[in-house]
């Protein structure tokens, strides 16, 4: 039996995360208040959706994109979700696979979380979009809805993904990307309890949306699992869910992600998942966790890491050696010196304005094959 150490400062940094959740004044924030304006650019507005193989524009405008999804499901009510995709030319998709008409059709709100599967006809786009955390005023019941998740984020035992078929060949028939043999694999995976928990409390409406969806619709669309934070950690089990479920392709794309599950897992997951990146801040501490507690344990997922970072070097990328210092480690996130550097760093229109100074410095700096490395480099740093 492991035994592991969970060092004080770990105790104190979910301590003061749970307090920020109960208490914090952080507003929802107007998605579009910090985009450029004067052009029509789609990726600021959410509409951009192309391919994220390789370091270039087109990931950088996915990432925006993703990144103005992770605020719209973010707002203080769901209708005001619905309103956002509406005007953004998004149509909610429902579990009949149509339109919805109203938010408790199109919006999925299981507990404390917030989810949506939407689709885009002009760019034959389907994303699955998962809430945060969340911050105060994100409607009825918040501060309830608050504890609950960050509760789910504090469950750090890992156990076997609960979302799965039941075993045997009868279970796995309606599982068009599973096996006999990668399910045996998969079923002793483990992985992070409480995101384990909080997804499949969605894995039922999200598969008879796009079960519905596909049913009604000839055309393949492109896929993207999307999510920031905690809503990261449930868009990682999404792609799995979806490609072993439906044996799709999905697109991984998530910023502020905490770690989800372990070495085998990670391994699995790259396997399954070919398409996937990941977006994270240096100052930011949720990228940090669980593995803080448990470096060997957890390992981030995801084929490609975009680090960049904020203030001075707003929008640069961390090199391989500025990773290292801060792989693992409390000290990007001056927890207990300035508790308002976590809402500051760990927020989506953060990582939105340093996507967008990135961006302009992608003729030089986006070199192929670097991403990939960072991610490989950044999942060793913990194993010493």
């Amino acid at each position: 039996m492991k035994v592991y150490k969970i060092n004080l400062t770990s105790i104190i940094f979910y301590t003061f995360l749970f307090f920020i959740s109960v208490n914090g004044n952080a507003k929802v924030e107007n998605c579009f208040a910090v985009d450029q304006k004067g052009k029509s650019q789609k990726y600021e507005n959410g509409n951009y959706f192309g391919s994220i193989k390789n370091y270039d524009s087109d990931l950088i405008k996915t990432a925006m994109s993703a990144m103005t999804h992770s605020c719209m499901v973010t707002q203080k009510e769901s209708r005001e979700t619905l309103k956002l995709l509406s005007e953004k030319g998004w149509a909610p998709i429902s579990e009949s696979g149509l339109y919805a008409k109203t938010a408790k059709e199109g919006i999925i709100e299981p507990s404390a979380g917030r989810a949506y599967v939407a689709y885009n006809k002009k760019i034959n786009t389907l994303v699955v979009v998962f809430r945060g955390t969340g911050v105060k005023g994100m409607g009825k019941g918040y501060k309830l809805k608050l504890i609950k998740n960050a509760l789910t984020d504090s469950n750090l035992l890992l156990k076997k993904i609960m979302w799965l078929p039941s075993s045997g060949p009868a279970g796995i028939k309606k599982w068009k990307g599973l096996t006999e043999s990668n399910f045996r694999e998969w079923k002793n995976l483990k992985v992070h309890n409480g995101f384990n928990k909080e997804y499949n409390r969605f894995k039922k409406t999200i598969s008879k949306r796009i079960e519905s969806f596909q049913e009604k619709n000839k055309k393949n669309p492109n896929i993207y699992c999307i999510g920031f934070s905690l809503g990261a950690a449930l868009a990682t089990h999404c792609g799995a869910h979806l490609s072993l479920r439906f044996g799709i392709k999905p697109n991984v794309l998530v910023g502020a992600s905490p770690r989800v599950g372990g070495r085998a897992f990670q391994k699995a997951y790259d396997k399954l998942i070919k398409n996937s990146a990941r977006i994270m801040l240096e100052k930011d501490p949720v990228p940090q966790i669980p593995g803080n507690l448990i470096k060997k344990s957890y390992k981030h997922v995801g084929h490609r890491l975009l680090p960049l970072y904020h203030d001075k070097k707003l929008g640069q990328r961390l090199r391989e050696k500025a990773l290292k210092l801060i792989t693992h480690s409390w000290k990007n996130a001056r927890v207990g010196k300035d508790i308002f550097a976590f809402i500051k760093y760990h927020n989506y229109i953060q990582y939105k304005v340093a996507l967008r100074k990135h961006l302009s410095l992608c003729e030089t700096d986006c070199k192929k094959g670097t991403l990939e490395k960072l991610a490989e480099a950044e999942r060793g740093f913990g194993d010493k």
